[in-house]
Parts: C-alpha cells; structure tokens; sequence
C-alpha cells in the first residue's frame, strides 16, 4: 500500500490548514500538528519494526491520526474518533482494501489516552505509544520550559512544573515491550533532568544567608 503515502500525507496536511483557526495558540497551529504528526510516525517505526507490526497499516494511521486535531466539530466529537470518521472517507475514496482499511480506523479511533478498549490490535497498541511517546524525555522538557515562559515562571517554578509534569508522566500506560523500554529510557532523563535542577538551585539556600 506505499502507493497510498503521499496521497495520504497531501491530504493530512491540507485537512490541517484548512481546519486551521486563527489565534488557537502554538499547539493548535497545522505546522505544529504536521510536526508531531512527523515525529509519531518516526516512533512507530521503529517500535513497528520491533514488534512485527503491519507498517503499512501503521504508517498510514500514524499519518491520519491526528487529522481532525484542529477541526472546530472536535470540540464536542473527540478528536480521535472525529478523526476516524475523517479517514475512513478518505481511505474510501482511495479504495484501500477493506481489512486494512478497518485496521487503521481502528488505530486512529483509539489511539488517544482518552479513548480505549479491550482487544486492540498491535498497530493500534504501537500507534499508542507512539503517540504519547513524542513529549517524553528531551522534548518534554523543553515544553516545560516554553510553558514557563509563557506565563513568567521562574527557576523554581519550572521546577515546581518539572516535578507535577514527571509526576504525570509516571502513571501513564504503554502496551508494547518496546514502547515500555523507550519510555523508561526518556523517562530517567526527566528525572535525571529535573534532579541536577534542584541540586543547582539548592545554591540558594546557604544557611547563612537564608533570612536576609
């Protein structure tokens, strides 16, 4: 189904621009979904490849899955199965066999935190990694930083988020051996991270000092 990439990834990337609103902030901006989009489909890759996964069927999941991030009907339809609505349509008109067709509607529709249910198949499985992958470890970080920023934080204060996002990121779920092992890899930088912060600001606390 390679013939079905470019068409696929035209489409996602017209469908963002155009569902594009103005003043939605960085995160709701089509570069930045197309951006994320990119990097879920790198992830699933190479989780895909590691644990036999259809990569076919993920590629193009992973390319749709955030189709409908941007359109305003995800305000009252979750954006996931907006999404799936959006691609079968679409996959429709491309005449994708039906089988692999109803596997990628399925990875889209659920592969959100918010959306779940038993019996998922592996692509389905992989595409959730992948997904809540992206903001773990480095860039995870650096989207605290921006946050900080944006709101006029200081060091402790990125601190204080740094702590609240890893607590956060320390319940969440993932399904696959490798996505398990990537996350526990990303998510020791975290800790590592924010530890070397508060061994750094610790500085600011010299005894003497202290009550003036």
């Amino acid at each position: 189904m390679q013939q079905y990439f470019l068409p696929v990834a035209n489409f996602v990337r017209e469908y963002m621009q155009t569902t594009e609103g103005p003043e939605m902030g960085h995160r709701r901006t089509a570069s930045f979904r197309w951006r994320h989009t990119l990097r879920v489909l790198s992830m699933a890759r190479e989780i895909g490849l590691a644990e036999e996964a259809d990569m076919e069927v993920l590629e193009i999941a992973a390319l749709l899955h955030d189709v409908a991030k941007l359109d305003p009907r995800s305000d009252e339809i979750h954006h996931a199965v907006l999404g799936s609505q959006i691609a079968e349509e679409f996959l429709r008109k491309l005449n994708i066999p039906e089988q692999p067709m109803q596997m990628i509607i399925e990875a889209i529709r659920f592969h959100s935190l918010d959306t779940n249910q038993d019996d998922l198949g592996l692509e389905t499985l992989v595409l959730k990694d992948a997904d809540r992958l992206d903001e773990v470890g480095a860039l995870g970080i650096i989207s605290v930083g921006i946050y900080a920023g944006r709101v006029g934080m200081d060091y402790r204060g990125s601190l204080r988020q740094g702590i609240k996002e890893l607590s956060n990121l320390e319940n969440l779920t993932f399904y696959t051996k490798t996505g398990k092992s990537i996350f526990r890899q990303r998510l020791k930088l975290t800790q590592d991270f924010w530890q070397q912060v508060a061994t750094e600001l610790a500085g600011e606390n010299l005894t003497s000092y202290t009550d003036l």
